[in-house]
């Protein structure tokens, strides 16, 4: 055949030739991915094993602000012994056990009042002592018709007046006793210290706070409940207890306390 009898020219065929092999090399087509095998099951209703978790907050079961009762200078702070070996003030995160004295203000302002108290004291007795003795010799010489009516009720009114000086001064000495004992701030049961918040120097009031304490001893779990779960729970329910802090182990604990109100930022 010739490409001249179809009106080509031969000088045309290497440009066709050329277009042919273009056309061969163009991209080819990607194969479509397999399909994913899906099993399909029928729905049924889940049966669990009844527990119902919640997450819940850990908290010391006693948490007290500890204040001074006597106010005055602070002389002194709990020493204890730090990681390098060297006495230090107790501070945040030392135990500490009951009675142990944390801190302490200035007593001789507090000794001198129990002194001038007791010396108070000790001359009403003296004078409560001088009176009963009048006393029994008034009543003597009335009944012996030797001492007047009206001598006699002035011997009575002295004794009156002399025991009521003694209780008075009395009750300033036990007074000024419990103010003495006071100035040292005690630990009232075995605790961690989570604060210390005064120093060395420092004047404080009756009433200052001194320290934060925690007794971790006994611990209490706080948590929330729907209040459509609230019917199943009641006070004396044992429930089991679980924590991040020790994995594996389980602990029971008792239901105490169901407040009468919801939370209102849950």
């Amino acid at each position: 055949m010739n490409l001249t009898d179809y009106g080509f020219p031969v000088t045309a065929l290497p440009w066709l030739l050329l277009a042919l092999l273009c056309i061969g090399c163009g991209p080819a087509e990607k194969p479509e991915p397999p399909p994913i095998p899906v099993v399909v099951s029928p729905a049924e209703a889940y049966q669990g094993n009844g527990e119902v978790r919640y997450s819940a907050n850990i908290q010391p079961y006693a948490h007290v602000e500890l204040a001074f009762k006597s106010g005055g200078y602070l002389t002194h702070i709990l020493q204890v012994k730090g990681v390098d070996g060297k006495r230090r003030n107790v501070h945040g995160g030392d135990y500490v056990k009951r009675g142990t004295v944390l801190a302490q203000v200035r007593q001789s302002d507090y000794e001198a009042k129990l002194a001038q108290a007791a010396g108070l004291n000790a001359a009403a007795r003296a004078a409560l002592e001088k009176a009963n003795l009048d006393l029994v010799r008034a009543r003597n010489l009335y009944a012996a018709n030797s001492l007047t009516k009206s001598d006699y009720d002035k011997a009575m009114a002295r004794y009156g007046e002399a025991m009521g000086t003694a209780a008075s001064t009395g009750a300033q000495v036990k007074e000024a006793r419990i103010a003495l004992q006071d100035t040292k701030l005690k630990a009232p049961f075995a605790a961690l210290v989570l604060k210390r918040k005064v120093e060395v120097g420092d004047l404080v009031n009756a009433g200052t706070v001194g320290f934060t304490l925690a007794n971790t001893e006994e611990v209490k779990v706080v948590f929330g409940i729907s209040d459509l779960m609230l019917k199943h729970v009641k006070l004396g329910d044992r429930l089991a207890v679980t924590t991040e802090a020790l994995r594996g182990r389980q602990f029971r604990g008792q239901v105490t306390a169901i407040s009468p109100s919801a939370d209102p930022k849950s």
